[in-house]
């Protein structure tokens, strides 16, 4: 080699990318191992191709840069890539542009044609299925109770589906009648009907003999009736006129009584504002304010305020000192507050255990065995002895309890007037108007 040389500027890639040489320069880049021709106005210059074709781009060769020759080895070929298009009959190596089918293999267009096809006697609706003896595809024809024709239909023979115990869904087996209840329609294609021997419209009149309802019950009409010989309800409470915002009504229960007069009403009446137990005229269809005649009651002991009384006694508790019945004449004394007398005109007298006062005072402070209601005025039995006309002054006796007619008039010792005449032996008991004097 000579012993001269000519050496052109030179630099990295990176440095020419933003160098711009003179037209016609050449320049050397050092990390391709290229010659650099310059245009004087495109960066970075043109690189020519190295002779080992290292530094050919991935999509240099792309649309009609390829005439003629052969191309070797590996090549990728961009996108648009063409070539000439292969025939059937050329089996030199070429570049297919589309997928392509063998003579021999084209020749096979049918399913018999096929290899591992066994087809022997086709048939409209013919079905191909494996077969694992001869391992090839053949046809079957669906036959016996369920047929396919060629356009797909399938048709399962009449009767030829039966329902046991492992079928899926729901059906009916068979309906079967109860007391009562009538099942008709019966068959094959046919809509069974149930009947209960009568009609049960919203608008039907029911009738049933026994019933048992386990959920609630909801009656809406105008009339309810219950028709029975004795009516046993389990409830606590029974509320009448529910749901009233405001009532003008008279509430209560109304009890027939047949041909022997009124009927027996006890209920509450709306415009006195009180309960009331009497006769009406009224039915259970009544509304409104009720007629009512008061009826006498019969009861044990009252707990209450009395207004008026057949019987009226004003009387207040005090402690005596053992149990006394009712009419025993009493006096301040004794162990307690009172106790029964026992002396002739006696002006210690308190008055007359009372039997039911109608007014009653201190009445919280104990009971008629410690606390007996004493009679300070008013109409009570009172016990007496010897002769006793009406209007007979009354004041004690020496019977221990027991009053009697006054022979003479002493202030302070007078229980109260005889309403009533005595003239038995003995001990008995007489109504006497109690007024202390």
């Amino acid at each position: 080699m000579p012993n001269y040389a000519v050496q052109r500027r030179r630099g990295t890639t990176a440095e020419h990318s933003s160098f711009t040489g003179l037209a016609g320069e050449l320049t050397v880049d050092t990390t391709k191992d290229t010659v650099i021709v310059h245009d004087g106005s495109t960066a970075g210059g043109i690189p020519l191709l190295r002779e080992d074709v290292n530094n050919l781009a991935a999509d240099a060769i792309s649309g009609d840069k390829v005439h003629g020759g052969t191309i070797s080895g590996s090549v990728v070929l961009g996108d648009g890539a063409t070539a000439t298009t292969q025939s059937a009959s050329d089996n030199s190596t070429k570049i297919a542009t589309t997928a392509y089918v063998d003579a021999a293999v084209g020749a096979e267009d049918t399913l018999a044609e096929m290899g591992d096809v066994n087809i022997t006697s086709p048939a409209d609706g013919a079905l191909l299925i494996y077969d694992t003896g001869t391992s090839t595809w053949r046809d079957a024809v669906l036959s016996g109770d369920v047929t396919m024709d060629d356009s797909g239909v399938v048709t399962i023979a009449a009767d030829a589906v039966a329902l046991g115990t492992d079928t899926t869904g729901n059906y009916v087996a068979s309906l079967t009648a109860g007391t009562g209840v009538t099942v008709g329609a019966a068959g094959e294609g046919a809509t069974p009907s149930v009947a209960i021997g009568q009609a049960v419209g919203t608008s039907d009149n029911v009738t049933f003999n026994d019933l048992t309802l386990s959920g609630n019950l909801t009656v809406n009409g105008t009339t309810t009736t219950v028709s029975t010989t004795n009516t046993v309800a389990s409830d606590s409470l029974i509320e009448l006129n529910n749901g009233a915002a405001s009532n003008a009504n008279d509430l209560g229960i109304v009890m027939e009584r047949g041909s022997t007069g009124d009927n027996a009403f006890m209920g509450w009446d709306e415009s006195a504002d009180r309960f009331i137990f009497g006769t009406t005229t009224a039915t259970g269809a009544s509304t409104g304010d009720l007629t009512v005649t008061a009826a006498d009651i019969t009861g044990g002991t009252y707990h209450g305020t009395a207004t008026a009384a057949q019987y009226s006694d004003l009387a207040e508790r005090y402690e005596a000192d053992q149990l006394y019945t009712a009419g025993t004449v009493v006096c301040f004394g004794g162990a307690n507050e009172v106790t029964q007398s026992t002396t002739l005109y006696d002006s210690r007298v308190a008055g007359v255990i009372s039997s039911n006062p109608a007014h009653l005072m201190n009445a919280n402070a104990g009971t008629n065995e410690t606390h007996p209601a004493v009679a300070l005025t008013g109409r009570v039995p009172c016990k007496v002895m010897g002769t006793v006309r009406k209007g007979d002054l009354m004041v004690t006796s020496a019977q221990p309890g027991v009053a009697m007619a006054a022979d003479e008039r002493v202030p302070g010792t007078i229980i109260g007037k005889a309403i009533q005449d005595y003239t038995d032996s003995g001990i008995g008991v007489i109504e006497i108007l109690v007024t202390l004097m």
